[in-house]
């Protein structure tokens, strides 16, 4: 199947989640601007069904294999395209040159700073392992983006200029700031995120002691 976007868009270390909705949303507007390529997991094969002029390979991963080589299967994938105007890689290091265009995105700023975090030593050394591959291999991107401004601070000044703001946001979130009648309300609290490293339990006991003040 022929698509008319020479774009490569990487979603395979992610299937959940924040990975996942980016996935939706960009499939959705490339397919409607005549498909894109994607890499995703076997387990978003619904989302392939959905937009069916996009064109999706599907990479099954286990730790082992990221530990090893977390691109294994890109060659085979870059074989059968071939030329791209465009390569985004989420969360996953960008190893060489893979398009006109290689879009590295940060996920996930834990690889980045994973000291004080309470995650179990196996975890630990996997982001150990991770960041030092990001980090290393920066010089292979032309753009640099993250979902906040303190995620992009961890980027040293010689990548300034390819730094870019790409916030995660929704449709509904859209249309609730397109209305007209909407008012402020202070004394908001918002936990993000269900993972274990990201203190759930604390959190909640936090917003216990602040609702007592409020």
């Amino acid at each position: 199947m022929l698509v008319k976007n020479k774009f490569l868009f990487n979603f395979s270390a992610s299937h959940i989640g924040g990975g996942y909705k980016r996935l939706f949303a960009y499939s959705r507007i490339f397919n409607s601007r005549g498909g894109a390529y994607f890499i995703i997991r076997p387990n978003c094969k619904k989302i392939a069904l959905l937009f069916n002029k996009n064109k999706y390979f599907y990479v099954e991963k286990s730790n082992f294999k990221r530990l090893l080589n977390d691109s294994y299967y890109l060659k085979a994938i870059l074989d059968r395209i071939g030329s791209l105007n465009l390569y985004y890689a989420y969360g996953i290091p960008i190893y060489s040159k893979i398009a006109k265009v290689n879009w590295f995105h940060v996920s996930n700023v834990l690889p980045l700073s994973p000291h004080g975090i309470p995650i179990s030593l196996f975890y630990y050394l996997k982001m150990q392992v991770l960041g030092y591959r990001i980090r290393r291999n920066l010089i292979n991107a032309d753009v640099i983006s993250a979902e906040s401004l303190f995620s992009l601070g961890f980027f040293g000044s010689q990548y300034k200029n390819n730094l870019f703001l790409s916030v995660n946001g929704s449709d509904n979130e859209i249309f609730l700031f397109k209305k007209k009648n909407l008012q402020k309300k202070n004394n908001i609290a918002v936990v993000v995120g269900t993972y274990d490293y990201k203190a759930i339990s604390e959190s909640f006991y936090v917003f216990k002691m602040i609702k007592k003040s409020y």
